[in-house]
């Protein structure tokens, strides 16, 4: 499991108030789950660990208070479920009815009832854990309203907005090019075999030439290639001369965060599959009389 601060699709929430009392307002009494409470010092770098795994980091302006100390109030929520048997409501400040995996609520106090306030210069930093990473996924803060809860989109939210954009272009691609022919599940083999955990076992180099050609990488002598070719023919992979390298690396991007977060199970067996076949053929029992044939690998 890694941490990262991209939770979900549709929808990650985070819940802050700063009070002067300890009453949590509408929306930390809405959540309802454990409060967790930090003493926290102004004026250092502070890393809090919650207890359903999220991680908040403090720089040491984040917080603006003339107090010295002031306690943290936290409530997570991790999964849709969860908020679903809460009641919460998912609604955006634009109508768009939300799914979310994932709610935190964060409030400031000081003992004594001063004003804390959060520096925008130094905001909070917050990290989730989770396997894999949803095309689609923005921040949403949650506001109070006489409805209920409206949530307001956050469009700096991530730390990482290229590299989510990426993601939506590969799962864009993946459905419009890919997803006839490889199960979108990713550990099903269909027309052609299931693609999950494909990068932890092919370069991304190889996946490059492969998706753009594969029958001229084959013909090229390339000797994963052939396996390939020999374990699936006659089904021949289309070809896509017009995916840059760019694009082909955002298809992979996406199925190697999808493959997280789906938890799929295919390991090097799965990919070494065809190298055992023609190396079992290729070299036959030592007793058989036969001379054993030497089978290069060429590396992408």
């Amino acid at each position: 499991m890694r941490y990262t601060t991209i939770f979900i699709i549709g929808l990650v929430s985070m819940c802050c108030s700063c009070q002067r009392g300890i009453s949590l307002g509408k929306i930390g009494r809405e959540l309802g789950p454990e409060i967790q409470r930090f003493e926290i010092k102004i004026g250092q770098d502070t890393i809090i660990r919650c207890k359903r795994g999220m991680v908040l980091r403090f720089c040491p302006n984040t917080f603006v208070c003339d107090q010295r100390e002031i306690v943290l109030e936290v409530q997570e929520v991790r999964n849709r479920g969860e908020a679903f048997l809460l009641g919460m409501g998912t609604v955006a400040s634009d109508g768009r009815l939300l799914e979310t995996e994932g709610m935190i609520y964060i409030n400031a106090v000081s003992s004594n009832g001063a004003a804390v306030s959060i520096n925008p210069n130094c905001p909070i930093q917050l990290e989730l854990p989770v396997k894999g990473r949803r095309a689609g996924t923005k921040w949403f803060q949650g506001n109070d309203s006489e409805q209920g809860i409206y949530w307001q989109e956050i469009p700096e939210g991530f730390d990482n907005q290229a590299d989510l954009s990426n993601l939506e272009t590969g799962q864009q691609l993946f459905q419009k090019l890919c997803a006839a022919c490889h199960c979108p599940s990713l550990s099903t083999p269909l027309t052609g075999p299931a693609l999950g955990n494909i990068t932890k076992f092919r370069e991304k180099t190889w996946l490059r030439k492969f998706t753009r050609n594969s029958q001229a990488f084959i013909a090229s002598g390339d000797s994963l290639a052939v396996c390939v070719w020999n374990q699936w023919r006659p089904t021949m992979m289309s070809s896509f001369p017009a995916l840059s390298d760019a694009q082909i690396d955002a298809i992979y991007q996406f199925i190697e965060e999808e493959s997280a977060r789906l938890g799929v199970t295919l390991d090097s067996t799965n990919f070494d599959a065809c190298f055992k076949d023609v190396y079992h053929e290729a070299h036959p029992p030592a007793d058989s009389g036969e001379t054993p044939v030497i089978i290069p690998y060429s590396s992408p």
